[in-house]
């Protein structure tokens, strides 16, 4: 069964937490990034952390949540 992502979803949800702290977790490493989201584009956003600018593609989120 593939799974559609709703880009325009996620976009609208990352535009609400720029300047915001989050963890994502990354599908295809399994990376657990945490930071502030920077800047929220059509297909990705940029999160900064204790690991510097971290570009990630929407396509790669397993999770998002704020804390």
């Amino acid at each position: 069964m593939s799974m559609s992502i709703n880009f325009a979803e996620i976009f609208q949800k990352l535009l609400s937490l720029v300047g915001k702290e989050v963890e994502v977790t990354l599908a295809s490493q399994g990376k657990i990034i945490k930071g502030t989201v920077t800047n929220a584009m059509f297909d990705s956003f940029i999160v900064e952390g204790a690991q510097g600018k971290q570009i990630v593609s929407f396509s790669d989120l397993q999770s998002l949540q704020q804390v």
